[in-house]
């Protein structure tokens, strides 16, 4: 049995859960996830691993589907941790066996409307394919949903097959939207972040106006004799003082998202504008082939 976390150089608040029982594969796996940032708990151990998703809350497990013996064709165990264990946690189900099978058991959509897993991933895709997959999942989780509803499909890995069967014309249509679809929402989200930084702000403001009212009148009631021990004032003061801290934390964390959903805006902004671009040229062929190139773009950087 293993089961340790480890720690990379660019802190991030985010914790993945990888459980694999080959402990040589998630050893390399594991130094990519730490140096993008990530922090990283890892076991072999299908025991270990519900544990650890039922107590330590990461944002995102990585499980190895057959997790209890590779030998035996039928062991899904990993599926099975994904679709009984921490329902709000997203995860990716890796195998060295894809089948449809094995598509169909980790997208299905169970009773309760969710799914055992986001993404199910073949090992051999490589380190780099399993990284854009976390990208996607826990920074453009919108725009994730956004494109695999608009194109009909259960996975992003989906999406370029869908997009030959449809041609570049509707495929860029259909992207287009999902873009304008998932800029309002982060429009939406930034507004509201924003209201959120500067209700804050306002908060630690008053309290901390509060604890420099109370120091300075403990100060001045003990100077003219009115007390003898300003302790209690004191305590008041350091007490708002420390709520005062929490409300402008609380607006750092409000204000890193407002950045983020900017951030998010401006790509979505640079792809919406070349779609748009494409489509004002006045030559079918031209438009065709600008759409083709646009997509292709994406393709290569996204998926």
């Amino acid at each position: 049995m293993v089961c340790h976390s480890s720690e990379g150089p660019m802190m991030t608040n985010e914790l993945i859960l990888f459980a694999d029982n080959d402990m040589s594969f998630v050893d390399v796996r594991k130094q990519f996830l730490i140096r993008a940032g990530y922090r990283v708990l890892i076991t072999d151990n299908f025991d270990d691993a519900k544990k650890i998703l039922d107590t330590r809350n990461p944002d995102l497990a990585i499980i190895d589907m057959r997790l209890i013996d590779d030998m035996q064709e039928d062991d899904f165990s990993g599926i099975q941790l994904a679709r009984n264990s921490a329902p709000n946690i997203p995860k990716i189900i890796l195998t060295s066996f894809p089948t449809w099978q094995a598509v169909r058991d980790a997208l299905a959509i169970v009773p309760d409307g969710s799914s055992p897993a986001v993404e199910l991933l073949a090992k051999n895709e490589g380190a780099d394919a399993l990284l854009r997959s976390i990208d996607w999942i826990l920074h453009k989780q919108e725009l994730r949903k956004n494109i695999v509803d608009s194109f009909g499909v259960s996975t992003l890995m989906a999406v370029p097959d869908k997009i030959t069967s449809l041609g570049f014309e509707e495929s860029g249509l259909r992207l287009h939207n999902s873009l304008s679809n998932t800029a309002e929402q982060w429009i939406s989200i930034r507004t509201s972040e924003s209201k959120r930084a500067s209700n804050f702000h306002n908060l630690g403001l008053l309290t901390a106006l509060i604890s420099i009212i109370l120091l300075f009148s403990s100060v001045i009631l003990a100077l003219l004799g009115r007390i003898s021990l300003p302790v209690l004032p004191v305590i008041f003061g350091g007490l708002t003082q420390a709520v005062s801290t929490f409300f402008f934390v609380r607006e750092d964390k409000a204000n890193s998202r407002v950045q983020e959903c900017t951030t998010k805006l401006d790509e979505i902004n640079k792809l919406e504008n070349l779609l748009v671009i494409c489509d004002s040229l006045d030559d079918k062929q031209d438009r065709e082939a600008c759409r083709r190139k646009v997509i292709e773009k994406i393709l290569e950087l996204w998926l």
